[in-house]
């Protein structure tokens, strides 16, 4: 069965984005370390110094995840380095599928077919229904701008509680910013200490990021599917690192080992990885696509009656300015 390579595109668009959030989380510790070393007196901060050494550790924070005092354009997006990377992280996911969805459909057509779809008047169709980024409202009733302002607060009291009672504790500045920076990176470095901290300042950012970015290629990937000729039906995919029994296996087609374990759905009735399932999910929905050659034969007719070549990816650049009402 032939298949649309933009499984891997989106797995590998997640593993960047990871590695982009832990450079933002790196500039945080390194700020705040700075912070720890100046106020510390004999290696140690004194708990008159704490209020300032807190407001300083979470204005670092505040920085990086909001932007400015006013972090909100006129569209609703934070100005700011995280929220800048989630754009770009959603944008380069969705031009990813359609590329692939191009490069499927080109490989398939003749030349003079292919020149015919890249022609599609795009205008003459219906919009898609795909909402951009910062006009999604999430399942909780929040838009981007209310999501990444959450997981500023949640940072910024996350910092508050650990510095409030190390401080009067009298840890070490040292030890402190070890473990802050264990905290905004426990993936990079795991944290080592019997005193139980319970928290991870950057898993709200993780998870939104990840959550994002699979909406963007989920609803990217439907409307694709929809405009792409080839495309018959749609799978729902299990991840090879699904952690553990949910409501992703209910909805699969397509089990963890790629084996089919259900038929594929009807697009239209097919349900949504993120939308249906949970935030975090890393499963993907996958195009189906049966028998090319009836699909080659009725573009090939209907470009040789002139017809107006119907909506697809074929031309990329296109199709993406499209979905977006450029």
């Amino acid at each position: 069965m032939p298949d649309i390579a933009q499984t891997t595109l989106y797995y590998e668009q997640q593993r960047e984005f990871e590695k982009a959030l832990a450079v933002l989380f790196l500039a945080v510790w390194a700020d705040m370390d700075a912070q720890l070393r100046t106020a510390a007196v004999t290696g140690i901060i004194l708990p008159s110094a704490a209020s300032g050494v807190i407001t300083a550790a979470q204005a670092s924070v505040s920085r990086v995840v909001v932007g400015s005092a006013i972090p909100l354009t006129a569209s609703g997006v934070g100005v700011s380095r995280y929220a800048s990377l989630l754009t770009t992280a959603t944008r380069d996911v969705q031009q990813g599928v359609i590329r692939a969805h191009s490069a499927f459909i080109g490989a398939r057509v003749d030349e003079q077919t292919r020149t015919w779809l890249n022609g599609a008047n795009y205008r003459a169709n219906l919009a898609p229904t795909y909402e951009p980024l910062h006009l999604w409202v999430d399942p909780a009733g929040y838009r981007l701008s209310d999501r990444i302002w959450r997981v500023d607060s949640g940072a910024r009291q996350q910092i508050d509680r650990y510095l409030t009672f190390n401080i009067r504790a009298g840890t070490p500045a040292e030890q402190m910013s070890r473990e802050l920076r264990a905290m905004l990176l426990p993936e990079r470095l795991p944290l080592t200490t019997a005193r139980p901290l319970g928290v991870n300042v950057s898993f709200d950012a993780m998870r939104l990021g990840r959550t994002e970015i699979a909406r963007a290629h989920t609803e990217m990937t439907f409307i694709t599917a929809a405009n792409n000729p080839f495309v018959t039906q749609m799978d729902w995919a299990l991840s090879a690192r699904h952690p553990k029994v949910d409501i992703c296996d209910r909805l699969a087609t397509i089990g963890m080992s790629g084996a089919r374990i259900r038929e594929p759905y009807d697009i239209g009735t097919s349900p949504h990885v993120v939308e249906d399932s949970h935030p975090q999910c890393i499963c993907t929905n996958r195009p189906y696509v049966g028998d090319t050659a009836p699909v080659i034969e009725t573009l090939t007719q209907a470009r040789a009656r002139l017809a107006t070549a119907p909506v697809t990816p074929a031309d990329a650049e296109g199709f993406y300015r499209w979905a977006y009402g450029a």
